[in-house]
């Protein structure tokens, strides 16, 4: 079970932020395109790619103001992904 403690802590301690900036340096670390590093994050978090809905809303985001390679975006959208559902529970 979870409690609402839990989910405070994912959207606010600042180890979990700290390990949404790790998980983007190494992400941008790696070359490839934008949708190369999207998958790779997905198939890290979920173990699996990300369906097309997911991947277009992602580089949307990922995208704008022209900030694709800002380690604080990829950062922001890493941390987005650490509190989704399927990154806490087990199926």
């Amino acid at each position: 079970s979870n409690v609402p403690a839990q989910s405070l802590i994912l959207m606010n301690d600042p180890f979990v932020f700290g390990q949404a900036e790790l998980w983007a340096r190494k992400t941008l670390e790696v070359p490839g395109s934008a949708e190369e590093r999207l998958r790779r994050m997905y198939l890290e978090a979920f173990a699996r790619e990300p369906k097309a809905e997911e991947s277009a809303r992602a580089l949307a985001y990922l995208e704008r103001d022209g900030r694709m390679d800002d380690p604080a975006v990829w950062a922001d959208y890493a941390h987005v992904l650490m509190n989704t559902k399927e990154f806490i529970y087990l199926r």
